[in-house]
């Protein structure tokens, strides 16, 4: 019976903990759908909550959540190893320095609603910015400006977030806020390790926090004067029987009664953590920079899941906010990737492969025997002249789309009037100049050519394969 009784009140004890993670987590999820909600609702779609689906997330988050707590709890080993090996408080301040995100997304916003008011009224300046400025394309999408400029502040929103998640964590003595513009610790740096003690103390286990400020107070005794010695000593003992540590030789009779009668309160860390706070704030400022690394030494491996998830959140708003980058960095180290975004056709000819041909913006002019003529539709100037085999047109339910082969050879390029492409840069760009430059390449219609053999290499990613220009 009273094993089973034990064993109900196990189990009852476990279900409050994970009602208790469940209870933080969906609040979280639903107000992440609720969000979701807003947004489309803004875009004057029709939203649909899922209370159900944010539910069954919610709760599969928090069995893993608390199925890892567990493991830890039986392996100890496993805590300690996240502990070390995940980056540490000192690692994150760099990102979380004065920040100025407040300005950058307001800045964003208001440039992200006058783009916006002036694609409304059709202005040309508005369309201009809107398909050259940001512009990237990645999982087979296209983004123009304005999508951009959402996904930025929406990384910048989140950075925000954890700006915040690592101000009511870190330890204030770690963070940058309490050191000088040198990187040098404040003289107030022992008052600053009394609030971080009194606020992350309990975090630490309670015989390693005694042990490291009396070790500290022990190694710097010499700093201290004799008044501040003597009542050093008293904080001492009243920290040391608090956590359950036995009285040194030098105490006398006396003393040895009172620290034995005080260690039989039971060690609470709330209790040693407010004995070492009492600790510190005897500590002279002359000592602020060993005081810092004391800091450092104390609680720099704390809250080892918070730091995780500082550094995936970081990741994901760095993408956030400098995704333009990201994705030409992508495109440029794995060009094969894009190859099936090529083309997204139902009806295509038996041997036509995405791999093998880049899409043509412009027209047919004529079709010959052997040859056809097209139009490329950022210059209507300009006539192309390619082998047959080396252009397919394919109509669907929008019209014909015309496709060039990779490797084919553009036999000749006229120009019927003045020449109307952008002039010449000798720096090769993101989109290169339709002149040959000496990246041996040139752009045009968005397709890469190289200048001295006419070869067609796709679409312009910034690779430039052709042999350079002396």
């Amino acid at each position: 019976m009273t094993n089973a009784a034990s064993g109900r009140t196990e189990a009852i004890a476990h279900l409050k903990r994970f009602g208790l993670r469940f209870a933080v987590v969906f609040p979280i999820l639903m107000g992440a759908e609720a969000l979701r909600w807003a947004y489309v609702w803004g875009q004057r779609g029709e939203p649909v909550l899922h209370p159900w689906t944010v539910s069954i997330a919610a709760f599969v988050c928090a069995v893993l959540v608390y199925g890892f707590e567990l493991l830890v709890a039986r392996f100890p080993d496993v805590g300690w190893l996240a502990r070390l090996h995940t980056p540490r408080w000192t690692a994150l301040e760099p990102f979380f320095k004065g920040s100025r995100i407040p300005l950058t997304i307001i800045f964003l916003s208001y440039v992200l609603f006058y783009v916006t008011e002036g694609l409304a009224k059709n202005s040309i300046w508005a369309v201009w910015v809107n398909q050259h400025v940001f512009n990237f394309d990645l999982f087979c999408r296209h983004f123009s400006a304005i999508d951009t400029i959402r996904i930025e502040l929406a990384g910048y929103a989140l950075y925000l977030a954890l700006h915040g998640v690592y101000n009511f964590y870190c330890p204030p003595i770690l963070a940058h806020s309490i050191r000088k513009s040198g990187g040098l610790a404040r003289e107030d740096a022992a008052l600053v390790l009394v609030r971080s003690v009194e606020k992350h103390g309990h975090a630490i286990p309670p015989s390693s926090l005694a042990d490291t400020i009396s070790a500290f107070a022990a190694e710097n005794r010499g700093s201290f004067d004799d008044d501040t010695k003597a009542l050093l000593d008293g904080r001492l003992r009243q920290l040391g029987a608090a956590a359950g540590l036995q009285p040194t030789a030098e105490t006398d009779a006396g003393e040895h009664a009172v620290a034995e009668a005080e260690s039989e309160r039971p060690a609470t860390a709330a209790a040693v953590a407010a004995d070492a706070a009492d600790v510190a704030r005897l500590f002279p400022s002359k000592l602020a920079v060993e005081t810092y690394y004391l800091g450092v030494d104390l609680f720099d491996i704390l809250y080892p899941a918070i730091r995780g998830v500082l550094c995936a959140g970081l990741v994901a708003a760095i993408l956030a906010t400098s995704l333009p980058v990201a994705a030409k960095l992508l495109w440029v180290a794995f060009p094969r990737l894009g190859e099936a975004c090529m083309t997204d056709l139902n009806k295509v000819p038996t041997d036509f492969s995405d791999s093998e041909w880049v899409e043509f913006e412009g027209r047919v002019e004529t079709t010959g025997i052997s040859d056809t003529a097209l139009v490329p539709a950022d210059d209507a100037n300009e006539r192309w002249t390619l082998e047959n085999k080396d252009v397919t047109v394919i109509k669907d339910e929008k019209g014909s789309r015309i496709f060039l082969r990779i490797g084919g050879v553009v036999k000749d390029i006229k120009t019927m009037g003045a020449f109307s492409g952008p002039p010449y840069s000798p720096v090769p760009a993101a989109r290169m100049s339709k002149q040959c430059g000496p990246a041996g390449s040139r752009c045009s219609n968005h397709v890469e050519i190289c200048c001295d053999s006419n070869v067609i290499k796709g679409k312009c990613y910034t690779r430039w394969p052709c042999p350079q220009q002396p």
